[in-house]
This record gives structure tokens, C-alpha cells and sequence, in this order.
């Protein structure tokens, strides 16, 4: 075998061959792909020139995974409530936790938020300032989603300009004061520890809540509706998180919102792909079978169509472990599985250079044993950046 240390050549250009490949958008093949750090060069060319060779065998080799919603990098920062790591070690750590979870494009979701601490807008603006010191040292293409609260008022001027500042192109609505007041009001426990994650005692986070129950609804309508008109002009995404009621869903499409993330019901899903919009759930809800707020199971929406893309939430892991849940319950085909994390993730976000294997895109793949379902590498941008034993060991 040759030295590894060959492999990390600047002209590398890889050939893996394999008996599963899920080329272009169809089922699953035999054959073989050539890359580099430019894209995929060729897909079953025999005269195709290559300097690293490797065949897998019976592994799947598939398109990379794009992670649209994850909120558990939160935990990589702050492990325990107002107990902090440095931020680049942080950041370093979470690349590698998306590589060996097969994630090759992942969108961080920030708060900007009355719940202060991490999800205050105080917090929001260091992380991005800290995010856009430290992106260039992640190999994962890491981007951030803001989660805007629409109570807060007078936000719209500062968020708008920290959208532009920090390139964001994906942003979605949210308003869990409701929520809060339930909690507060029938599940205390829930409310406690909705504090204790936040770092705040359950008197300081009741005050907020009183605080903007007080709201003035026109005003913090107009805020929204300022921020809408800016994702508008600018052409960004924008989504609505929690939807509970068609009436919230359709007050959200009017701003523009053709992203409906977690609807809570399956009504408000349903009225979502009456309009062609994309229905996101949370991977982590098929994994384990149920909602772990209560709300709709994401597998019974999958089951009638309600569902377009599946995200990681608050465990990474989970997007792996929900294609096998719904393979494994023959729920859809496998490669239909696989593009509730990679195809249709791309198409609602308008990627076009990833989330299938096609000649000119990114070179952003994952070899996934058939059997355990385990990521034994993750390949981003043409760049390994997770690697197994039992790969290493295909290399020729």
C-alpha cells in the first residue's frame, strides 16, 4: 500500500470504484467515479486519468449529507448552562463531529431571541463575528441559519444589517412565546429545564415571558414584515418554524415564507404541499419513533408525503439512523430515504453544484456500510475528511 501521506497531495485526483453507487437521481449502481477539489470529473469512464485509487466493494457510496436545521452545536459551546469552551476549539471539534456523522453542508441555527444568554442577539452577533473568523479553518461547508423571534421588537433595522454583514441566506420565523406560557402555565418541569438550558433561573425567564405577553402585536408584525421585505429583495430563503395553525402558515407565506419547518400538526403540513412548499421534521423524531416536544410524529407524515426533508435538530446522529428507521420499516426505497437528507435539502435551498452525484459538482460524498449503516467516510469538497480503518484498507 502506498504511504498515506501521498494522499494528501494538492493535486490529488481520487477513482472509487464501488457496486452501490447512487449516481444522478436514480437507484443504486455499480461503477465508478473520478474527483478532485474541483468536482466530479467523470462517472464511469474507463479513460479517465487518476493518481489515488480505491474500490469499496459492496459499500454505498452516496451524495454527501446537507443538514438544513441543527441546534446542537449549542452544546459544543456551552456543554452545561454558563460553563463556556473557546470558541474556535469549539467550532474545530463540531467539523469533525459533521464529518463522522456524514454531513458535508450543515446550517447552524442561531437564535436571535429573548431567551438571552446563547439565543440573545447580543450572543448572536459575537458568534457570528467569531463563525466568520474561524469558517475558513472547517472543512465542512458550515454555514449559519438565523431563527428570528418575532417578538422582539425594534429588531428589524439590526437584523437585517447582520444578514448583510455576515452573508446569511437562509433565515426563519419563529414565536415560542405561546409555547413558553404553556409550559409555564401546565408543565412546570418542562419550563424549569427550558431555564436551566438557558442559564437563567425560572423567576427571570417567567419576568420575560410576562414581559412580552404585554406585546403590542401591531408593532411586532410591522417588524416582522420589515425583515420579510429585505429576505425578499435580497432573494433568501425564508421559513416559519412551529407552525400550529393554518391561519400561522398562511400568515407566513404572505411574508414570503416557502419553508415550513417542524409544522406541528398535520394540517398545517398538509396546507404547506398543497402550496409546493418544503415540510422539514426533525430527524431525531423518526429515530425514535415519536415528537419529543409531543407534536406529530415525523414518521406518519413521511408515510403520506407530508414530509420533504428531514434535519439533525438537536442530534446529529439521528439523520443516519432516520434512513435506516425508514428503510428497515420499508416506510420508502432507500435512495428516496436518502434525499430527505441530500436531494431535496439541496433543491429547497437552491443547490445546484450537490446533493446528487452528477459530473461538475462538488466532490461532497459519504461510504455508507450497507449493513451496520455506519459512515465509514466522509468526503468534502474532494477532501476526506473522515476516514475508517475499513476504508484505508480499500486504497490501492
Amino acid at each position: 500500500m502506498k504511504n498515506l501521506s501521498s494522499y494528501q497531495h494538492e493535486n490529488r485526483c481520487y477513482k472509487i470504484t464501488s457496486e452501490n453507487i447512487y449516481k444522478d437521481d436514480s437507484s443504486l449502481s455499480s461503477g465508478h467515479i473520478v474527483f478532485d477539489s474541483n468536482g466530479i470529473q467523470t462517472i464511469d469512464d474507463d479513460k479517465s486519468t487518476h493518481n489515488i485509487e480505491l474500490n469499496i466493494g459492496d459499500r454505498l457510496l452516496l451524495p454527501g449529507i446537507i443538514d438544513l436545521h441543527g441546534d446542537s452545536w449549542e452544546r459544543t459551546m456551552m456543554p452545561r448552562p454558563n460553563i463556556y469552551f473557546d470558541p474556535k476549539k469549539s467550532l474545530l471539534s463540531l467539523d469533525k463531529e459533521l464529518a463522522c456523522s456524514g454531513v458535508t453542508t450543515a446550517y447552524l441555527a442561531q437564535g436571535y431571541s429573548w431567551e438571552g444568554r446563547t439565543r440573545s442577539p447580543e450572543a448572536a452577533e459575537n458568534f457570528l463575528n467569531l463563525f466568520g473568523e474561524y469558517k475558513h479553518l472547517m472543512q465542512t461547508d458550515v454555514r449559519v441559519q438565523i431563527r428570528l423571534e418575532t417578538e422582539l421588537k425594534n429588531s428589524a433595522e439590526k437584523i437585517c444589517q447582520l444578514i448583510s454583514d455576515h452573508n446569511i441566506d437562509y433565515l426563519a420565523f419563529n414565536n415560542h412565546i405561546p409555547m413558553a406560557k404553556r409550559y409555564r402555565d401546565k408543565s412546570p418541569l418542562d419550563f424549569a429545564n427550558w431555564a436551566e438550558k438557558r442559564g437563567i433561573t425560572v423567576e427571570e425567564l417567567s419576568n420575560i415571558v410576562d414581559a412580552y405577553l404585554d406585546n403590542d402585536n401591531k408593532e411586532t408584525s410591522i417588524n416582522t414584515a420589515k425583515v420579510a421585505e429585505f429576505l425578499r429583495k435580497e432573494g433568501l430563503t425564508i421559513g416559519s418554524h412551529d407552525d400550529k395553525t393554518i391561519d400561522t402558515r398562511q400568515y407566513y407565506r404572505s411574508l414570503g415564507a416557502d419553508v415550513c419547518e417542524f409544522p406541528v400538526v398535520k394540517e398545517v403540513a398538509a396546507d404547506a404541499k398543497n402550496n409546493n412548499e418544503t415540510i422539514i421534521m426533525g430527524a431525531p423524531n423518526v429515530a425514535r419513533g415519536r415528537s419529543h416536544s409531543n407534536n406529530i410524529a415525523a414518521e406518519e407524515l413521511i408515510r403520506e408525503n407530508l414530509c420533504d426533508v428531514l434535519v439533525s435538530d438537536y442530534y446529529l446522529p439521528a439523520l443516519i439512523q432516520a434512513v435506516e428507521v425508514i428503510t428497515k420499516k420499508e416506510i420508502m426505497p432507500f435512495c428516496e430515504a436518502w434525499n430527505l437528507i441530500s436531494l431535496n435539502p439541496a433543491e429547497a435551498l437552491g443547490f445546484f453544484d450537490r446533493g446528487v452525484i452528477k459530473i461538475g459538482n462538488r466532490a461532497d460524498l459519504v461510504i455508507v456500510n450497507p449493513e451496520t449503516f455506519e459512515v465509514e467516510a466522509t468526503i468534502s469538497n474532494g477532501s476526506f475528511t473522515y476516514l475508517r480503518d475499513s476504508i484505508i484498507a480499500c486504497f490501492q
